[in-house]
């Protein structure tokens, strides 16, 4: 099970931080961009689009380069929308604070976009069946995701970690409902100098939410000469994310 709460308060210890570390999330945001700007291009105009867990963003500003009539985001921290105003400084928006699978979502939205969040959802299928309620049809959805092998470091010497679907998974969770546009997953790996220097990047970027613990001496010791065992390049300390990028038209 998912603690939510631990999950906001590693982000918010983690805001002032993320932009600096959090490397992979925003190459995943870049990513996710191009592989769904084709299909905006298409739209002279956006209507009304919802971002959800909108972070610090990464994804936010390209989006906003399409002008939507109305853009409406989501966080479950608090202290976001302050942190986004230079980007929103020209756009009328509505922020929208909680936990997109408890708050109430806007409406007759003609795109929804999120970029490394829906993995820490308790219940993704309910979670798909709420958005559809508030799309119209023919509406896109973009997301990004991660797959059974994101942080395999961790979880390999540890045995904790989220329970990610894989790309299969998520194929036939979304057929039914939606036009798959794209499916598709990478590997992007992150080299470090130190086990230390991986966990200081975990905390920095608040992605620790699934791997929290107090360390002894002893347990700290193991962990890192376990991990450092994993490393294919014997002089870097490595870690690996698997983004899973998606894009959908509803049916």
């Amino acid at each position: 099970m998912i603690d939510i709460e631990l999950v906001q308060k590693k982000f918010e210890k983690s805001i002032n931080s993320y932009n600096d570390h959090a490397i992979a999330q925003r190459q995943i945001a870049q990513k996710l961009y191009s592989l769904l700007s084709p299909y905006l291009a298409k739209s002279s105009l956006l209507g009304r689009v919802l971002e959800v867990g909108c972070g610090t963003g990464f994804l936010t500003h390209h989006i906003l380069q399409h002008y939507p009539s109305i853009y409406f985001l989501n966080d479950i921290n608090k202290h976001l929308e302050e942190v986004l105003q230079p980007l929103l400084r020209n756009q009328v928006y509505e922020y929208r604070i909680g936990d997109a699978e408890q708050i109430e979502l806007p409406k007759e939205l003609d795109l929804l976009v999120s970029s490394s969040c829906i993995q820490w959802f308790e219940n993704l299928p309910s979670f798909i069946n709420k958005i559809n309620q508030s799309l119209n049809n023919n509406a896109y959805v973009f997301l990004s995701t991660f797959g059974p092998s994101n942080m395999r470091e961790i979880r390999q010497i540890t045995g904790v970690g989220l329970p990610y679907y894989s790309l299969v998974d998520l194929q036939i969770l979304f057929q039914q409902k939606y036009e798959i546009l794209f499916l598709q997953e990478e590997f992007i790996t992150l080299s470090f100098n130190s086990v230390l220097d991986v966990l200081n990047h975990l905390k920095q970027t608040g992605v620790n939410g699934g791997f929290s613990r107090v360390w002894t001496k002893k347990a700290f010791m193991d962990f890192c000469v376990k991990y450092e065992c994993l490393s294919e390049n014997k002089n870097k300390i490595q870690l690996t994310y698997h983004p899973i990028y998606i894009g959908l038209k509803k049916r």
